[in-house]
């Protein structure tokens, strides 16, 4: 009878990478591309998103009331919304 085969590991697990949002009030503006190990750990995410070149000229964390980290997942920023004009409409006899 014939032995199993074994499975080899990846060589480079390392070097896997993560699509992670980059988000405004919910919206997505950019997605950064980061290893697996640095797309847990926010302050990685941070650096990567000042370094990026259209996400870092955003700004996003200028501002911002508050910042939702998912780790490999997602990075919000909450900013505080315009408030609209309410129109005063009056019934006309």
């Amino acid at each position: 009878m014939a032995a199993w085969p074994e499975v080899e590991a990846p060589a480079a697990a390392d070097e896997e990478c993560l699509a992670m949002a980059v988000q405004l009030n919910g919206k997505t503006r950019g997605v950064l591309e980061l290893p697996v190990t640095q797309a847990q750990d926010e302050a990685a995410v941070l650096a990567a998103l000042r370094s990026d070149e259209k996400l870092g000229k955003m700004r996003l964390e200028e501002g911002a009331l508050k910042t939702v980290f998912v780790g490999g997942r997602v990075l919000n920023f909450v900013h505080p919304k315009a408030k609209k004009k309410k129109k005063n409409k009056q019934a006309e006899p």
